[in-house]
């Protein structure tokens, strides 16, 4: 029983996994009229932005690699932990459907498979996420999302147009080749309060409050500058790969949010949390030529996870 539990708590992360990477997908639309030559990249990433609108559908590729260590040298602590996955996901804007494959590994050597799916129902957003078993079959977990103050933070053009309305000081940096067309990639930071808003916007903020952690309204405003570069389509004017350092940011957030678990705790005083890389990595393909597709019965037939069960699954409980 405890075992099954494990699974499904794991699986309602993966969900949410899904969606933080939906939260980061970059979206693209029909071809503008000029190229990025002889534009300023505020005129490029403008277009870019304003050719999303077009969107229908798109497909990427999404790698994230993390490395975590924290140390208390009174308490004989000393714990590191690498996190790496690999995502393949396609994405239709309407009505609402995803599909994305995950291989995740949590640092032990041993990578975990994930099939996930996410899907709009008139005003209700549905998640179906599936653990492999040892045998190739999977256990699936059924999440209904029908009280979100705002589905607009979960749409991926949404969300891109805010990076790149939000970024700072970008400048040109060369040309190279993503997914067999020339892009021109800029290279810029989010800072301050736009930083702020990205992450609200994200759903960052109220996911680490449910976890007990932040707590500060202006914590991410506080947290320095995220760098991030963009890479846009020369002739199309689409972006086509993003990618985000976000070491020096989560240090700072880490440092805040165990500060504040650990605070008054003996022998938590000499407590060393290190943040050795936060790196995201996004390439998009296949605009507008996502073909549908379905759903496993399985999946569609899982047990809903609901706060019940998430309460049951919660180890202080």
């Amino acid at each position: 029983m405890k075992g099954r539990m494990m699974r499904k708590g794991l699986a309602a992360v993966l969900s949410l996994a899904m969606i933080l990477c939906l939260l980061t997908a970059c979206g693209a639309g029909g071809g503008g009229e000029k190229s990025a030559t002889n534009m300023t990249p505020e005129e490029v990433l403008a277009a870019a932005s304003k050719n999303m609108d077009s969107l229908e559908s798109m497909s990427y590729d999404m790698d994230m690699d993390m490395g975590f260590a924290i140390a208390i040298p009174s308490l004989e602590v000393d714990e590191k932990l690498d996190i790496s996955s690999k995502s393949e996901a396609d994405y239709i804007k309407e009505p609402m459907k995803m599909k994305m494959t995950m291989n995740m590994d949590m640092g032990t050597g041993e990578a975990m498979d994930m099939l996930m799916y996410l899907v709009q129902d008139g005003d209700t957003y549905i998640t179906y996420t599936g653990m492999e078993n040892e045998d190739g079959s999977f256990d699936w977990v059924r999440q209904v999302m029908s009280d979100l103050p705002d589905m607009s933070q979960y749409k991926a053009e949404d969300t891109m147009k805010l990076y790149l309305s939000s970024g700072e000081s970008f400048k040109e940096n060369g040309t190279e080749e993503v997914n067999g067309v020339e892009a021109v990639r800029y290279d810029g930071v989010i800072k301050g309060e736009a930083m702020q808003e990205v992450m609200d916007s994200s759903g960052m903020t109220e996911q680490l409050a449910a976890m007990n952690l932040g707590g500060d309204e202006d914590l991410f405003k506080n947290a320095g500058d995220l760098p991030i570069s963009i890479w846009i389509d020369r002739e199309q004017l689409l972006p086509v790969k993003y990618e985000m350092d976000m070491a020096a940011v989560m240090q700072y957030i880490m440092e805040k949010a165990l500060a504040q678990q650990l605070e008054g705790l003996e022998g938590t005083g000499e407590m060393k949390m290190t943040v050795s890389k936060a790196f995201v990595s996004m390439t998009v393909k296949n605009f507008n030529s996502v073909e549908d597709f379905e759903i496993p019965q399985e999946a569609l037939d899982a047990e809903e996870l609901d706060a019940a069960a998430a309460a049951e699954m919660d180890p202080t409980e």
